[in-house]
């Protein structure tokens, strides 16, 4: 049976429009397949992040700072820095918004060195003291912004905290050291600059075994990695 021109265009226009709908199907659904694999594969990347950092959030470093008036002494105001996570924060940076001032500034340099502290083991704190309540209050600021850098932890990112730190909570309860022999609270601030300068002495003790460690880590792995290649 001969079909004529006419017929075949018009079956060819129709295998034509078939092709073009069965190609756009394709695309569709090839194109949600692949949405649908982009948005498990995100789901599943979030998955982990929120993992990552709720396993960082429970081993992370958490330096605080405030001023203690170490009641059992009359009123002797103390700087505590304290790591109380549960790994080691490195590179700790304090800053003082008006800067912190005290009887013993050559003290405080030592607690706060301009480079920061290398290393705050989870557990340690440093405390050192800045003058008696009762004289600082005199002249000296009673509210600061401290802001504290470090880093540590599992993903080891550059943390940063804010605190506000108000003196006018003391008033009416430190104890008053004026009408206390001068000598039993320069024994006081001696035991505790003696405690300050034997936990600094501790803590360039962790900083350089943790500095050795990390260092003979590196070359033991350097070593594998020639021992392999060999």
């Amino acid at each position: 049976m001969n079909i004529d021109s006419a017929t075949q265009q018009t079956i060819l226009f129709f295998v034509q429009i078939a092709s073009l709908v069965f190609l756009i199907i394709y695309v569709i659904k090839t194109w949600e397949m692949a949405s649908a694999t982009r948005k498990a594969a995100e789901a599943t990347e979030k998955s982990v992040l929120e993992m990552r950092e709720q396993r960082d959030a429970e081993v992370a470093p958490y330096i605080v700072v405030y001023l203690h008036s170490e009641g059992a002494i009359l009123g002797i105001l103390s700087l505590v820095i304290k790591n109380t996570g549960r790994t080691v924060a490195k590179n700790v940076k304090i800053s003082f918004d008006p800067p912190l001032q005290t009887r013993f500034p050559d003290l405080l340099k030592k607690v706060l060195p301009p480079d920061g502290i290398p290393s705050i083991p989870p557990g340690y704190e440093i405390k050192t003291t800045l003058d008696n309540f009762a004289e600082y209050k005199k002249s000296k600021p009673m509210a600061f912004d401290v802001t504290v850098t470090y880093s540590g932890g599992v993903s080891n990112k550059l943390r940063e905290d804010k605190y506000h730190l108000d003196l006018e909570l003391f008033r009416g309860i430190v104890y008053s050291v004026e009408n206390k022999p001068l000598s039993e609270t320069a024994k006081a601030i001696k035991e505790l600059n003696s405690s300050t300068e034997a936990v600094i002495e501790e803590l360039q003790k962790v900083s350089a075994a943790i500095s050795k460690s990390n260092k003979g880590s590196r070359t033991a792995k350097r070593n594998f990695a020639i021992k392999k290649r060999a």
